[in-house]
């Protein structure tokens, strides 16, 4: 499609030419297959992709032994982590899965509507683990809402589980 664009609409003359045309539609064709070929080769797949690197977590070596159903588990503050879900197809209780604005934005959720709307739904589906990666990632730049959230960690939940990056799993009381 740009090949097309830019050779239609350009006002260079010679990217009119069917011969260029040919050669960029040649070139771009190459690229595309030599990256099938790097997939189905097996060239450039590391064992440190970020799936491998999430299985090596002891989180999930832990929730692996679980006999998790859909709204068991829910993670907080790691888009990543969402893996889990995929890993042991299952649902989050809550379709607030991704939590980049209130890292990005300090102001985002000022009355803290959607964050209860997270809590309520955590306590309607009795989510049993949640993984915390707040303090993890540290960039939660809402202190209310750190604050809310912590606090319901703390009335509802265990800490089972700390690893070295500061998540936290817990576990329903």
């Amino acid at each position: 499609i740009v090949v097309f664009v830019v050779s239609a609409y350009s006002d260079m003359g010679f990217l009119k030419e069917r011969a260029v045309q040919l050669i960029f539609g040649i070139i771009l064709c190459i690229m595309q297959f030599f990256g099938v070929l790097r997939y189905a080769s097996g060239v450039g797949n590391t064992s440190d992709s970020i799936g491998n690197l999430i299985d090596k977590l002891p989180e999930m070596d832990y929730l692996k032994k679980q006999n998790l159903s859909d709204y068991q588990l829910f993670v907080f503050d790691d888009s990543n982590l969402i893996y889990f879900y995929n890993t042991f197809r299952i649902l989050a209780p809550s379709p607030w899965i991704y939590h980049y604005f209130y890292s990005w934005y300090p102001e985002w959720d000022r009355n803290q509507a959607r964050t209860k709307v997270i809590l309520r739904d955590l306590q309607d589906h009795k989510t049993k683990f949640i993984l915390d990666c707040s303090d993890a990632k540290g960039d939660l730049r809402n202190l209310p809402v750190y604050s809310e959230w912590k606090g319901f960690l703390r009335k509802h939940y265990v800490p089972i589980l700390t690893d070295s990056s500061k998540r936290i799993l817990w576990r329903l009381q």
